[in-house]
């Protein structure tokens, strides 16, 4: 997640200059959320790879959103680890 963020960052500041939320930080950050995301599922036990590539998905939807004082960093963090959650109770799909 704070490798996503911090591409988020790097794209916002080269292309606007200021804190804004843009889409092309968005997509910076799946590309290199959904590896990240499927790599570390193969290391988990049972392997899990495409929940991890899911919970790259999410997190990436989600940090283009905050909600009232509720900062995007923290529902970043829960809503990808409620996926991996899902994903190690039911197991590999």
């Amino acid at each position: 997640m704070a490798f996503g963020d911090g591409v988020t960052g790097i794209i916002r500041n080269k292309m606007f200059k200021k804190r804004t939320k843009s889409a092309w930080g968005n997509v910076g950050m799946a590309i290199l959320c959904l590896p990240l995301g499927y790599f570390f599922g193969q290391l988990a036990e049972p392997e899990i790879p495409l929940w991890g590539l899911i919970s790259g998905i999410v997190a990436s939807y989600v940090e283009r959103y905050e909600f009232g004082f509720i900062d995007d960093n923290i529902l970043i963090v829960l809503f990808s680890s409620i996926v991996l959650v899902i994903g190690l109770n039911i197991g590999p799909i």
